[in-house]
């Protein structure tokens, strides 16, 4: 049975938040700073387009309908991975990180092994990316549209089940 998740709405609500008060800030230092603010029209024109490069980043990754998760009975695949992971070759997944930034790891049984299986752009990006870290692959909190709790539990079951289904 395979589950799609698609992007999750609170980031492009935090994305439009962000990029709103930035506009607000710099269409403020364009229009009433005048001479108060040395290059306020310059500082207000960087503070615009810091505003349009989130919002269209924002809308961009959350595209509506698009998956950015999928989880199979014989593989996990995040969009940011770039690559599907096969549920034989996570030894267990558990979450960690602090209540601020909290991560779902899915700990690799040989990260060497894994890697060398991959195709070597796509093993260098994940290798280097920030969605790997020391044979952890990483699922940040807000990567779907569903709850962190959920998401961890619907997880474990599938690797249960992967790993009952292997066993002999």
């Amino acid at each position: 049975m395979k589950r799609d998740y698609a992007a999750s709405k609170s980031k492009l609500k935090h994305g439009l938040i962000v990029a709103g008060l930035l506009a607000a800030l710099g269409l403020w230092l364009m229009l009433f700073a005048g001479d108060a603010i040395p290059d306020s029209r310059l500082i207000g024109g960087v503070n615009l387009a810091a505003a349009l490069l989130i919002a269209g980043y924002s809308w961009q990754t959350t595209r509506d309908g698009e998956t950015v998760l999928s989880l199979g009975d014989e593989t996990v695949w995040y969009r940011e991975w770039g690559v599907s992971a096969p549920w034989r070759e996570i030894e267990d997944v558990y979450g960690f990180g602090s209540r601020l930034n909290p991560h779902i790891a899915l700990k690799l049984r040989d990260a060497e092994r894994f890697f060398a299986s991959l195709p070597g752009d796509k093993a260098q990006r994940l290798r280097t990316g920030r969605f790997h870290k020391n044979g952890l692959l990483l699922l940040p909190n807000n990567c779907a549209e569903v709850a962190f709790s959920e998401l961890l539990l619907t997880l474990k079951e599938l690797h249960r089940q992967s790993v009952e289904g292997a066993a002999p």
